[in-house]
């Protein structure tokens, strides 16, 4: 019966990019509500700075973070719509190598 609702079939493919926003958003309320950048008790958080760490590295390490993760969701997205319009693989039951 899945088989027929195409309507979710082709939602499906882009759901993939749920378990990404979910980890990212999960890891960034982790780690921002806990600062882990400070000992708790022993250390202010004034004395946490890092003076060697400029504004422009913190931009480009989430710059090129993004982009992974974008490419990586692009792959992930390509392959799942490559497979699942490939019909010779579910009329032979082999999947391609």
């Amino acid at each position: 019966r899945l088989e027929q609702t195409r309507w979710l079939l082709r939602l499906l493919p882009y759901a993939i990019v749920i378990p990404y926003a979910a980890n990212t958003a999960g890891w960034l309320m982790t780690e921002i509500g806990r600062q882990p950048w400070i000992v708790f008790g022993l250390q202010q958080t004034a004395e946490a700075i890092s003076p060697n760490v400029t504004a422009e590295m913190v931009l480009l390490s989430l710059v090129l973070f993004t982009v992974i993760y974008g490419v990586l969701m692009a792959v992930d997205i390509f392959l799942l719509n490559k497979y699942a319009k490939d019909e010779t693989q579910v009329e032979s039951g082999v999947l391609p190598e």
